[in-house]
């Protein structure tokens, strides 16, 4: 388990991929929920997954 949010050294962890947010402690990244989208990496909360555009709605997990 990983002692700070987005751990690079290979021995804590990796870095939260886009798609994904990851809480401290977290063991496997957390898709964002259907609806929504993430392109960035390194992500800790819920709140950092965008809500997706009225005209391309997202009707998968772990989008980027």
């Amino acid at each position: 388990m990983a002692s700070v949010t987005n751990p690079t050294d290979g021995i804590e962890g990796r870095i939260c991929p886009a798609g994904y947010y990851c809480p401290k402690g977290t063991i496997t990244p957390i898709a964002c929920p259907i609806g929504k989208y993430n392109p960035a990496v390194g992500k800790i909360a819920i709140s950092d997954c965008l809500d997706c555009e009225l005209i391309s709605y997202c009707t998968e997990k772990g989008l980027t």
